[in-house]
């Protein structure tokens, strides 16, 4: 019997494949999305309540009216500190403490039994408030690659307005077959966004690698980027030789353009940003940076106007429907629910958009400035056709086209700031926003003094039509590449 020899191989182990990339990302966009719905639904109900309010504590519609300046006021006034505690101390702590805090001012408004009770309670609802979109979109820029940006930004919006479309259905059910009184429903409307404030703290890292659930595959598609070719991202890491497309997603496992890059270094700045947060990427003061950027006031002067137009739909369009000859008072139920599920559909199909475009061209100026352009630009055409023609539900298949495509552009307000905020996505979110609260506030009484010197709506559809074509101007004279904090290369 013959003896095994030697020299035979030993059986050499099979390399086990990669672990592939866990999606806890999609995880916190979806967490991000449940705080607008939960925001928008308990700031939306006191639309709702208005007549209770007003017969319960006597108050004048005049006087109610000051209840929701207050709101809008404390929102402005507190986005930029908002900004900066947020790019100061992170997501993780400022938006559960706002969540907890708003939710607080929703159940207290059930205490509120005068003018001033109410006035102080909502303004502090509204100060709290202005913390949760400058905290979302620097969380969604540390959790998401760059191709995925507009998509979080389109599905943010949408859920704004999914929740602005529940309230009422939420406060209403409560009133009509629970037989709550509005006191009532504040508390049980508060309920949700302290159970989310808690969830949220305990479970949200604002450094991907900080989460136990994310793997070094999720990781390196985090720290992946895509850029235009010859600019900088600032902050986050070096392009490819010459410039060019970056893949973002590794999990397809199939390049998106010349070459991929993905980074599992943990030291990363995308993965690791707590030392561009606390410190600015150059000498000049953020404030000044922002301030004196043609860029900046562009950026803001854009959603100052988008935000504007917008604002008319909750408040004046259903007067606008009444006013119209040939609609019933069902009609104008109808009609009114209209604009909210365009704005909805249009931020998601936006999304989508834009970041296909990017993929596929790898530059911003066709999936950001150029779609915002293109889509403005289409918005005001359907408002200008809109006021010129007779039949009332013409007009309103219009309108809600234009809704859709300025929807659609609008994806790009919320990305562009992740795109260029470096360091302080927050900081430049908030400055932005605070111009779009101005434009909610002001909007409608420009609207309310138009119709009274006129009585003709007609009017409101071309100063509309108007809007759109200056805020389309806006972004067509924004370099959309670099950074706010750096000279910004063209392509």
């Amino acid at each position: 019997m013959s003896e095994p020899s030697s020299h035979d191989p030993s059986p050499v182990p099979s390399p086990q494949p990669p672990a592939p990339a866990t999606r806890v990302r999609y995880r916190v966009l979806a967490i991000f999305c449940i705080a607008a719905a939960i925001g928008y639904i308990q700031r939306y109900a006191i639309n709702y309540l208005n007549d209770a309010i007003r017969f319960d504590v006597g108050l004048n519609k005049d006087q109610m009216g000051w209840v929701m300046f207050s709101f809008f006021m404390a929102y402005a006034a507190m986005m930029l500190p908002s900004g900066w505690i947020a790019d100061r101390f992170g997501s993780r702590r400022m938006l559960a403490a706002c969540a907890l805090l708003w939710s607080i001012a929703t159940a207290l408004m059930a205490t509120a039994e005068n003018l001033a009770g109410l006035v102080t309670v909502w303004a502090v609802m509204g100060a709290a408030q202005a913390g949760l979109f400058p905290s979302a979109v620097i969380g969604l820029r540390r959790w998401l690659p760059a191709t995925r940006r507009a998509l979080a930004s389109g599905m943010l919006a949408s859920f704004m307005n999914v929740g602005a479309v529940l309230s009422p259905l939420a406060a209403g059910a409560l009133v009509e077959n629970a037989d709550f009184t509005w006191r009532e429903v504040f508390v049980c409307l508060a309920a949700p966004g302290v159970v989310w404030a808690v969830w949220y703290y305990a479970w949200y890292r604002d450094r991907p690698q900080d989460h136990r659930g994310v793997n070094a595959a999720e990781l390196a598609v985090i720290g992946s980027r895509i850029e235009d070719r010859g600019s900088r991202d600032e902050g986050e890491g070096s392009r490819t030789k010459g410039g060019g497309l970056r893949s973002e997603d590794g999990e397809d496992g199939a390049p998106l353009g010349s070459s991929t890059v993905l980074s599992l270094n943990p030291r990363s700045p995308i993965l690791n940003p707590s030392p561009s947060i606390l410190n600015p990427p150059s000498s000049t003061p953020v404030w000044l940076v922002l301030s004196t950027s043609p860029r900046m006031w562009l950026i803001c002067a854009q959603h100052f106007l988008r935000a504007a137009a917008q604002v008319f739909f909750g408040t004046w369009f259903a007067t606008f429907l009444r006013e119209s000859p040939g609609m019933s008072a069902d009609d104008v139920d109808w009609a009114s629910s209209l604009p909210p599920m365009m704005l909805i559909a249009g931020s998601l199909v936006g999304g989508v958009v834009s970041d296909w475009l990017l993929r596929a061209t790898g530059s911003r100026r066709v999936s950001r400035q150029g779609l915002a352009v293109v889509n403005l630009l289409l918005c005001a055409a359907m408002f200008f056709v809109a006021a010129t023609v007779d039949d009332i539900w013409t007009r309103v298949w219009l309108i809600c086209a234009g809704c859709f495509f300025m929807t659609i552009g609008g994806v790009s307000s919320y990305t562009i700031t992740m795109d260029l905020g470096g360091a302080y996505v927050a900081t430049v979110f908030s400055a932005m926003n605070m111009f779009g609260s101005l434009g909610s506030a002001a909007f409608p009484k420009y609207v309310g003094w138009l119709v009274h010197q006129t009585g003709n709506w007609d009017y409101v559809l071309y100063s509309i039509v108007a809007i759109y074509l200056v805020a389309a101007a806006c972004w067509a004279a924004i370099n959309p590449n670099g950074s706010l904090f750096e000279r910004a290369s063209d392509e």
